[in-house]
């Protein structure tokens, strides 16, 4: 999951800040559970993984990443169908999530993402 949460603070930052460039508020885009899922392939993909995130792993991320301990993202409604990312990737943000979430083996780091 931390490798997910990396992805999801990383490329949701950047397709944040690039839609913020080119939409009104009312329209930006908003990152669901499925968008999440297909953005942190596609991310694991240019970093020459054959692995693929699931939907469980990404569901626990943005828990992780909204938790108020954590205040990494936000959820947009009260029905939780969407995140907003509240912090790039920055050393400290990568420090905690780091710390919090504990490495994985080699072998489910390369199944899970």
């Amino acid at each position: 999951m931390r490798l997910t949460c990396e992805y999801i603070l990383k490329v949701g930052w950047a397709a944040q800040v690039a839609a913020a460039a080119s939409a009104t508020p009312a329209d930006a885009p908003r990152l669901t559970i499925d968008a999440a899922m297909l953005l942190v392939d596609q991310a694991l993909a240019n970093d020459d993984s054959k692995a693929a995130c699931t939907r469980e792993e990404v569901e626990a991320a943005f828990g992780y990443l909204t938790n108020p301990r954590v205040e990494q993202a936000v959820w947009v409604d009260n029905e939780k169908s969407a995140i907003v990312v509240t912090s790039s990737l920055k050393d400290d943000a990568l420090k905690r999530v780091r710390a919090a979430i504990p490495k994985a083996s080699p072998a489910a780091q390369e199944r899970s993402g």
